[in-house]
């Protein structure tokens, strides 16, 4: 018994010894007056060249650390974002910024250029894009395949010949009993 508790204190002490220093993590509180356009923010992402695209309800931002560069719609502009309010964004294994306004607009944000691509979204019920209640969301898979789920309603795929997202192109046949909040 003795040797037991002994074997255990020296155990319980080795792995105390080999303990590593906690992380002290640096934390900064962004504001409007730093340049933040909406405290409302939907969603951020940082992109392989260290950039941090942040989605508001006033447009989308891009950090590089030190300033912010904003995007917004502009009435007459096609290429600008169709409206000002994002709800979610992703990028896909081609390294495309995807953007879902508040609104169901769908597209690809160029950043090299700064210009928005829409995508043709094809649902069965349009008031869904239209509805701010209904979550939605872009998913993106291992194989490069991106999605658009209308929470627990639809599920449609993007084909990229044709610049659409569509059911017809899912290759996961939904069920009508199904509601899908997340794959």
């Amino acid at each position: 018994m003795i040797k037991l508790i002994s074997f255990i204190s020296f155990a319980f002490l080795t792995l105390a010894s080999l303990a590593q220093e906690p992380r002290h993590y640096n934390f900064t509180h962004y504001t409007a007056e730093s340049g933040l356009i909406s405290y409302q923010v939907s969603v951020s992402l940082q992109d392989e060249d260290g950039y941090i695209w942040i989605g508001t309800n006033e447009g989308l931002q891009r950090y590089d650390g030190i300033r912010y560069k904003n995007f917004r719609h502009k009435e007459n502009d096609p290429a600008s974002l169709p409206s000002k309010s994002i709800r979610h964004m992703i990028k896909d294994k081609k390294k495309n910024l995807w953007l879902v306004t508040m609104d169901g607009k769908v597209g690809i944000f160029n950043t090299n250029t700064f210009t928005f691509h829409p995508a043709t979204v094809k649902v069965k019920n349009e008031a869904l894009l239209n509805a701010v209640s209904i979550p939605k969301k872009l998913i993106t898979d291992e194989y490069g395949n991106v999605f658009l789920l209308l929470a627990q309603k639809e599920l449609v795929t993007y084909n990229e010949e044709k610049n659409e997202f569509s059911s017809a192109h899912n290759f996961i046949k939904q069920q009508p009993e199904w509601g899908i909040t997340d794959f």
